[in-house]
């Protein structure tokens, strides 16, 4: 057993997008039906924030966020787990309503083949820099970030491809503070500043 955990850690630290999508994929291909909330938290651990935050939010970038509610929810969850972090909880709790949500395993599968791609080229991209914003007094910021953008997505679900345009910038983050990697952090920026711009020519038109 610890070798296996230890094999699971070294893939999570090398390929951190590429593990945590064939631990996602093998929870899908060993369901029948549906996979709920409470089966990827049995299968990711529950005590690594950074790894679930990162977890729901690239599964808000998937064709997942096409499903109606599931941008609010992933959101819900986002705020969820970054608040639990900035308290400083040992491990994620969540209730009952949440962790019997669930998904297609199907479309769960599907939706994961569909963005390995670009999951593999972060992950060769990705290495330790700028380390003064994955740690303290910058990291509890970053992380409240997260929440912040975990908690427009309801709002924002009836406007096409925002809330993955968000699940984008909680992806980033997530995986700069798991790599350590603070220029990624900085490139979630990127994300918000488009959403700030469609944001700002709608309103434009409308009015």
């Amino acid at each position: 057993m610890a070798g296996r955990t230890g094999s699971r850690g070294s893939a999570l630290a090398e390929r951190p997008l590429g593990a945590l999508l064939d631990r996602l994929a093998g929870a899908g291909a060993g369901a029948e039906g549906e996979v709920s909330v409470d089966d990827l938290l049995d299968r990711l651990g529950r005590t690594s924030f950074t790894t679930l935050l990162l977890t729901v939010s690239l599964l808000v970038v998937t064709p997942l966020s096409t499903i109606p509610g599931f941008s609010s929810f992933c959101g819900i969850l986002i705020v969820w787990i970054a608040g639990q972090k900035l308290l400083g909880r040992p491990h994620v709790y969540l209730p009952a309503w949440l962790r019997r949500r669930s998904v297609s395993a199907e479309a769960l599968v599907g939706a994961i083949d569909r963005i390995r791609p670009p999951a593999g080229w972060l992950d060769r991209f990705t290495r330790p820099r700028l380390g003064l914003l994955v740690r303290a007094p910058l990291r509890p910021i970053v992380v409240a970030f997260t929440g912040l953008c975990g908690a427009v997505m309801p709002f924002l679900e009836i406007i096409p491809l925002t809330s993955s345009i968000l699940g984008a910038a909680v992806l980033l983050v997530a995986l700069g503070l798991l790599t350590r990697d603070g220029l990624l952090i900085l490139a979630a920026l990127v994300p918000v500043a488009v959403l700030v711009g469609v944001a700002t020519t709608a309103v434009s038109l409308v009015t």
